[in-house]
């Protein structure tokens, strides 16, 4: 695993709990896959970003690059964790649709819902 460079690894300790999940997931994926995984924005790294959420600066999403990715990998990374993550799932702008991986461009965004219970996954 790889930090892009204006990514602070010390953001994860504000992480919400929901977080973790989708980050273990994530990490579990690319090693069963034997993809990269480059975290590219967390937290502190958002300054100057126009976001049409606070996901990122509540601890509750983080984004990944997709370089080294197969558009299958990318497709079936996200239908995964879509489909085994939606109670925890934070609601797309975009859609209205609990999701907790959206694909854009050249990254995946993962986001979680805000206070959401995660005893189902542990």
């Amino acid at each position: 695993m790889n930090f892009k460079e204006d990514v602070d690894p010390h953001d994860l300790t504000q992480f919400q709990p929901a977080t973790w999940i989708l980050w273990s997931a994530t990490i579990l994926y690319c090693e069963e896959f034997g993809l990269p995984l480059t975290i590219t924005s967390l937290i502190s790294d958002r300054e100057n970003v126009k976001a049409v959420s606070n996901t990122h600066e509540t601890g509750r999403a983080f984004d990944i690059s997709v370089r080294g990715w197969t558009e299958q990998s990318i497709h079936r990374f996200c239908f995964i964790m879509n489909r085994n993550y939606r109670d925890i799932a934070a609601i797309s702008a975009s859609t209205g649709l609990e999701r907790a991986a959206v694909y854009h461009d050249n990254h995946i965004h993962l986001q979680v819902k805000m206070g959401v219970s995660v005893n189902k996954f542990i």
